[in-house]
């Protein structure tokens, strides 16, 4: 009795090759996101420069060196214009958030840009974030010294 059923196994290639094809369908499920969030991130990061570029030459202009003060208002206003240039926008439409610090961890030299991207096309990201009752976003920083004006 015990070899007839050994001999009988019709069938149970259906069941392996249903494992090994979902295996597969998910980890290229995977590489495809971590693809997209790598390409994401990295053109983040270029907008991220370019507005630090950007905003370290507005220093000149909006930051006064003696009295150690910034005009991180108009630096914003700046900011924005260059993220609806570069077409940095959320998934919703809206255009990426970005934040100004200064002084920078108390430095009176240094700012620090941000540059924030909610993104709900990431369906993995999505889906355990949504677990956890948070959003799915980018964020990149740089941080650059105020430009001293030449006498």
């Amino acid at each position: 009795l015990m070899i007839k059923t050994i001999k009988n196994n019709k069938g149970s290639i259906v069941v392996i090759f249903a494992l090994l094809i979902s295996s597969l369908i998910m980890a290229c499920a995977v590489s495809v996101e971590m693809s997209y969030s790598r390409t994401q991130l990295s053109k983040l990061q270029l907008i991220t420069d370019s507005i630090a570029i950007s905003a370290y030459y507005d220093t000149e202009n909006y930051c006064d060196t003696s009295n150690e003060t910034c005009d991180t208002n108009s630096m914003l206003i700046n900011a924005k214009s260059n993220l609806q240039k570069n077409n940095c926008k959320n998934s919703d439409g809206s255009l990426c958030d970005v934040t100004i610090t200064y002084p920078y961890n108390g430095n009176t030299s240094l700012i620090q840009i941000s540059v924030s991207q909610t993104d709900y096309t990431l369906f993995l990201s999505t889906l355990i974030n949504n677990l956890n009752n948070s959003q799915s976003a980018f964020l990149k920083t740089s941080v650059i010294p105020i430009k001293i004006p030449s006498p």
